[in-house]
């Protein structure tokens, strides 16, 4: 799915130029209009065409303009006392009618029929568009509502700096708040927005430089500016996607005489429900292997080496896109003692050193977690909500039980309690080695794991309680660069540690002969595009070098 509007070449404001903040920006037929205030300037009104990029400063040296609107065809601007009808091309006036409200202050206006809707401080009035008579008078359910623009029939939209990014949906007809919407956009940003037809908003903020056309899908808002996927049954969707051209660097140094050998680099796998990868292209006298798990790994070779000499050599390429990807999993109510896992899930419900999952420590504190016999649903969120209650703090790879008792932990800790809670009652349940990408920096270091579930209805789904939303099963934001999912800790190919490369197991030896080093790089990416995900990391430490860094930032 994707948007109306290809928003092209955005206004950036000139020296001296300002916006009011509580003026709205005015969207007519695929174009905007601002009120452009300067110092050394009468005031202006830009004209910027959202898909041609055109842009028009038109002087206004008419009466103060108090607010405006847009009806089909026809563009109003209300100055004291009076409506004016405007060329929406030119700005010329084509005619005025007195108006019952000496107000001198700008109030937005929405036009409803031959209603228009006026927000004046804590109340509303409704005036009779053809006569300019007031009809009458409203005070909000809500407090601190500083604008208002069209949300279709009967309904306005409401928005406040007070409030943080939220929109309140006002029925006028009950004066009561039907729903409530909380976009991921900065919250002044949406100070200059405006309707672009049923369920659509286009955000258009050249201060704080948010530009945005937002869709409602189900009960949410997203942006569709870069294109959305919705699954068939409408129940998952992933959004606002990343792309990059990746690519892997492979540099060893002989720290003795090696011979001919081999390597092994682990590889993202081609699709998840977060990420794709396409174009992909590997260094010759390579060969792609795949686990016992599905896992994806790619082998070359690397001549023989004399001490002091360098192999340098740029292995694997890629474009990549990745995610911001959820779930609705409130269908799944079946009751958790109905719940009985397909045998070919055996490995993911084991317990292991690490889970300790029959340790009276884990019972006791998920019994006390999800009470008796939640469904599904609640077992997920009642999951991951304690677990990301859990404190951040650099771990030990200490197993679940110990993790409970000292309640701390870094993201391997957390992964594990989940792991520990769900397989102890028959939900299957997976490690994901990920690497979390700082989006300013060309290289993806950062190492990260979460936890993925298996559910009969939509197969394994994402229990990240570290990035936001954090608390919600089934939803991230973190646009991971993921690696493998494991059963257990560690990757058939790769002996241990958290490493992506190492040489191939019959050639081992050579790890104590030579230097190895990957990085793993990323480029194509627009700073517009920058959008950096908060990771929880209360007591962090910081790592001593990227090779070990088990930590999220």
């Amino acid at each position: 799915m994707k948007g109306d509007y290809i928003i092209s070449n955005p206004p950036i404001l000139e020296e001296g130029e300002s916006l009011d903040l509580f003026e709205s920006v005015l969207i007519h037929k695929g174009n905007a209009y601002y009120l452009i205030r300067s110092k050394d300037k009468p005031l202006e009104i830009l004209k910027w065409n959202l898909k041609t990029g055109e842009k028009t400063k038109i002087p206004w040296t008419g009466d103060k303009i108090t607010g405006w609107a847009s009806s089909k065809d026809k563009v109003y601007f209300r100055i004291k006392k009076k409506i004016l009808e405007i060329n929406p091309d030119t700005l010329i006036t084509l005619g005025s009618f007195d108006w019952e409200d000496s107000n001198s202050g700008w109030h937005d206006m929405v036009i409803d029929g031959n209603k228009v809707y006026s927000h004046h401080g804590t109340k509303f009035i409704i005036f009779d568009l053809t006569t300019g008579k007031k009809i009458e008078e409203k005070t909000y359910p809500v407090t601190g509502v500083q604008r208002m623009f069209s949300w279709g029939e009967n309904q306005v939209g409401l928005v406040s700096t007070l409030w943080g990014a939220k929109i309140q949906i006002l029925d006028i007809g009950t004066n009561t708040v039907t729903n409530e919407y909380k976009p991921s956009i900065s919250h002044r940003a949406l100070m200059k927005s405006d309707s672009a037809g049923k369920g659509k908003l286009l955000v258009l903020d050249p201060v704080t430089k948010n530009f945005f056309e937002l869709g409602l899908i189900g009960n949410k808002l997203y942006d569709l500016s870069k294109g959305i996927q919705v699954l068939e049954n409408g129940k998952a969707i992933r959004f606002s996607p990343i792309e990059n051209e990746v690519y892997a660097e492979v540099n060893i140094t002989a720290v003795s005489d090696m011979t001919a050998s081999e390597v092994s680099l682990v590889l993202p796998p081609n699709e998840t429900y977060s990420q794709e990868l396409t174009d992909e292209q590997f260094t010759k006298d390579s060969e792609i292997e795949y686990d016992g798990l599905g896992n994806r790994s790619v082998r070359f070779l690397v001549p023989a080496l004399s001490a002091g000499e360098n192999f340098e050599k740029i292995v694997y390429k890629a474009k990549m896109k990745r995610f911001k990807i959820e779930f609705d999993l409130s269908s799944l109510k079946s009751k958790l003692s109905d719940f009985r896992a397909d045998s070919k899930f055996s490995i993911y419900t084991a317990n292991d050193w690490f889970l300790k999952y029959d340790d009276e420590v884990v019972k006791a504190k998920r019994a006390e977690i999800l009470g008796e016999d939640p469904d599904i649903f609640e077992t997920l969120s009642r999951t991951q909500e304690y677990v990301s209650k859990i404190p951040y703090k650099s771990g030990k790879f200490e197993p679940a039980p110990q993790v409970i008792s000292k309640n701390n932990g870094a993201c391997t800790e957390h992964s594990y309690v989940t792991m520990a809670f769900l397989r102890s009652i028959g939900i299957p349940a997976r490690l994901v080695w990920n690497y979390l990408p700082t989006e300013s920096s060309d290289k993806i270091f950062l190492n990260h794991k979460f936890v993925e579930a298996w559910t009969d209805e939509f197969g394994w789904i994402p229990m990240e309680p570290l990035a936001g939303p954090a608390k919600i099963p089934g939803s991230t934001y973190a646009r991971h660069v993921i690696f493998a999912n494991l059963n257990g800790v560690y990757h058939e190919k790769i002996s241990g540690g958290d490493r992506l490369i190492q040489f191939a197991k019959p050639f081992l030896a050579n790890s104590k002969k030579a230097k190895l080093r990957l990085d793993f790089y990323k480029k194509g990416i627009e700073d517009a595009e920058i959008s950096e995900v908060k990771i929880q990391s209360r007591s962090l430490q910081k790592p001593t070098n990227e090779e070990e860094n088990v930590f999220v930032p």
